[in-house]
């Protein structure tokens, strides 16, 4: 019997070239283990920091927004009003800490895409499957894809699994690469993964 969605392991003689999942089939080609991708150096991107800091901003304006009429309303009572002010105190606090959160994450380092029977300029001397590995300030860490790609002319998104299981979208802006880098991991995403634009 053949679970869906991994590969047919058969003891039978006669080999088979194909698998065939319901009415879908899936050729060797696409079974077969994706080609390694070439250390790509990603710099801090001042566009994904400006992108956060307009957005949190934005959130913060419309909390105090929200807030404004409690405060110019002489209706109001001075423990509403004393309420509605701490709230929103409180409220953009949070959003600041969400915004130096985000912006700390934001990826500084060496990603490459390590296939299943090569080499890594030594930093991974063998791996059962591909992995992504991607080298910061923390050192080296390998992932795994966990979800669908997306590729936008400004933007690349990759949702990416550590071994502890937790998923990190890494988010690779169009200034973080130079032109050479950005032209490579373009083709081998679209040409490998075929991701959502």
């Amino acid at each position: 019997m053949q679970i869906q969605g991994f590969k047919k392991l058969t003891t039978d003689s006669q080999p088979s070239d194909q698998s065939t999942i319901g009415s879908l089939e899936l050729s060797d080609v696409q079974l077969r283990a994706l080609p390694p991708l070439a250390v790509l150096s990603i710099s801090d991107s001042s566009f994904l920091r400006r992108l956060y800091l307009m957005f949190y901003c934005a959130m913060v304006a419309a909390i105090w927004v929200a807030f404004a009429p409690y405060w110019v309303d002489s209706n109001t009572g001075l423990v509403k009003s004393i309420l509605c002010l701490c709230i929103a105190i409180l409220s953009s606090g949070w959003l600041v800490h969400l915004y130096l959160r985000q912006k700390a994450a934001i990826p500084v380092g060496l990603l490459a895409y390590q296939a299943a029977s090569g080499g890594y300029s030594g930093v991974v001397d063998s791996v059962e499957e591909g992995c992504w590995i991607f080298t910061g300030s923390g050192g080296d860490v390998k992932y795994q894809l966990a979800g669908e790609v997306l590729c936008w002319p400004w933007l690349i998104m990759l949702p990416l699994k550590n071994q502890a299981g937790v998923i990190k979208n890494v988010f690779i802006a169009m200034d973080a690469l130079d032109a050479r880098d950005q032209a490579r991991l373009r083709t081998w995403l679209r040409a490998c993964l075929k991701p959502k634009s």
